[in-house]
């Protein structure tokens, strides 16, 4: 099973969570991601919805 996220929309839900985008890396054909989020700083991330 896989699940795709656009990078707009998962750093839209991440900065929601309580959490900042450090880096994003990429294959060259720009298939795969990977993410390294950080918790921001002050923030208290919210609970996950239902």
């Amino acid at each position: 099973m896989s699940c795709k996220f656009r990078r707009d929309t998962l750093t839209t839900e991440l900065k929601a969570g309580g959490f900042t985008v450090r880096h994003w890396w990429t294959d060259p054909a720009a298939r795969l991601a990977l993410v390294m989020a950080v918790p921001s700083p002050g923030s208290s991330p919210t609970a996950p919805k239902p």
